[in-house]
């Protein structure tokens, strides 16, 4: 993980990217509205719910997501190749 990832804010939307989601992408896989991927992105963070869905997503722990400590995307299986 890079220096950089220091919020939850910033873990979501690195753990996001690192498994190559789009904001839309990733709203669309957790079943929520666009805006509020860019509210979490932004500081909002999600509720204990919704870090169970990004962590299952992303592949990272949910105490990755909220201290840093853990389980990072870095450290997740590969995707499947896309169909």
């Amino acid at each position: 993980m890079t220096d950089d990832a220091q919020t939850v804010s910033d873990r979501i939307a690195f753990a996001r990217q690192a498994r190559g989601y789009k904001q839309h992408e990733f709203a669309r896989a957790l079943n929520v509205h666009d805006s509020q991927i860019s509210r979490w992105e932004r500081g909002l963070t999600p509720r204990l719910d919704a870090l169970r869905s990004i962590a299952s997503l992303t592949g990272c722990s949910i105490d990755w997501l909220v201290t840093g400590d853990g389980k990072g995307p870095e450290e997740a299986a590969p995707l499947p190749p896309a169909a």
